[in-house]
């Protein structure tokens, strides 16, 4: 079925003057920086393409804080963002993850301070390319908790002066994590992959749970 396109100042014209029934749903009332070119106030949730579109766009800005966790279910199958932030909110919503603990994973190693900048090349890496290697090495470089995870994320991105988000960063481990085969020469010979694989989903699962469990309704 083809749709319809208006003209951005038509159709936020039509918005502002009522031609379209003001729709009571958070999400109406709420302000995000990701959507910036469409007056929400006016849109109608109850529509699955409303609902689709408003998601993604969100969950790709990492704009988390006020969505429900209930409508990300719903309409996860059909949302457009990366498959590791499918895997990761699967993960998290379904709670289908045990819980984890430092050093849970088969490299464990404290960072120093003198390691920051190493840690930040790595994470930069693992952020914007899904870098198994870059996750090897972060993992081998970091003592790996919860709580520590957190704190890469705050550090690095101090230390590049950007934002990154911590959800985002968890959902290239697990994409990462699916590509460690092609990195089997840079791994110890009796590490097993898929066990890694699964220390790496339960660590990063659990460290993105944490996260999102404040932004999340």
């Amino acid at each position: 079925m083809r749709r319809f396109w208006l003209p951005l100042a038509t159709l936020n014209f039509l918005l502002k003057h009522g031609k379209f029934t003001y729709m009571n749903h958070p999400y109406n009332k709420q302000k995000t920086r990701a959507v910036w070119d469409y007056d929400i106030k006016t849109a109608d949730f109850s529509d699955p393409w409303v609902m689709r579109w408003y998601l993604s766009r969100r969950i790709n800005y990492a704009d988390w804080r006020g969505l429900r966790k209930a409508d990300i279910k719903k309409h996860l199958e059909h949302l457009d963002v990366e498959s590791g932030i499918k895997k990761l909110l699967q993960i998290v919503i379904n709670k289908k993850f045990k819980k984890s603990s430092c050093g849970s994973t088969s490299y464990h190693k404290k960072i120093c301070k003198q390691h920051l900048n190493l840690i930040t090349e790595k994470v930069f890496k693992l952020y914007n390319r899904a870098d198994p290697k870059a996750l090897i090495d972060m993992l081998h470089l970091e003592e790996n908790c919860i709580n520590q995870l957190l704190a890469i994320t705050k550090r690095v991105s101090k230390n590049l002066g950007v934002g990154l988000d911590h959800a985002h960063l968890a959902a290239r481990a697990l994409e990462a994590s699916e590509r460690l085969n092609e990195i089997k020469p840079f791994i110890d010979k009796k590490v097993n992959i898929k066990k890694l694989q699964s220390e790496i989903e339960n660590l990063f699962s659990s460290s993105g749970k944490k996260y999102l469990s404040n932004l999340l309704v």
